[in-house]
């Protein structure tokens, strides 16, 4: 018989080989409900009924080259300044279709993607802020894919997420995000 820990990492890596292989319409996890938004054609519109808990990632869904530069021209208020929030280097960053651009987990996840997809320069959380002048070029350029936990494993989401997060960041290399830098 497996023990609670020993489950918990069977998930685990359950679900990271489930969405690192994600075949979206035939994403089947005992784990997480699979929900999917074209933001070129949903724009801010994900639903918002009832928050819960999970992971999202946003895919290209084109080829496109992003301005590092201009990408950094969005500040972050006080309490994320103290680290490097911004991409590296000058050059033009390319990004293909299927790419993962930013990965994320959330014990809210429908708030934080309003975060994502509404922020702008002022706001002080850090997100991709798509409503930034200098972001908005590339927004319709993704898809968001979400992997809602479902409601069996919520008393274990501040142990499973992170641990999903951290090794889905490994396998899958986002191209932004503060954990990548």
């Amino acid at each position: 018989m497996k023990s609670k820990t020993e489950e918990i990492f069977s998930w685990i890596n359950n679900a990271v080989k489930a969405i690192c292989k994600n075949e979206q319409d035939n994403f089947k996890n005992d784990m997480f409900e699979y929900e999917t938004y074209s933001l070129m054609t949903n724009g801010n519109t994900i639903k918002t009924d009832k928050n819960k808990a999970g992971i999202y990632l946003f895919v290209a869904n084109n080829d496109f080259q992003l301005d590092v530069k201009c990408f950094n021209k969005c500040t972050y208020g006080a309490k994320v300044n103290k680290r490097n929030c911004g991409l590296k280097g000058d050059e033009n960053l390319e990004v293909k279709k299927g790419d993962v651009f930013y990965l994320g987990k959330s014990y809210e996840i429908y708030d934080r993607l309003g975060e994502h997809l509404t922020g702008n320069c002022d706001s002080s959380t850090y997100s991709l802020k798509l409503e930034a002048e200098n972001r908005k070029c590339f927004k319709d350029k993704l898809d968001v894919h979400l992997f809602i936990l479902k409601e069996d494993y919520t008393d274990y989401k501040t142990i499973i997420l992170p641990l999903i997060e951290e090794r889905l960041h490994k396998e899958l290399k986002p191209k932004v995000g503060s954990a990548r830098t």
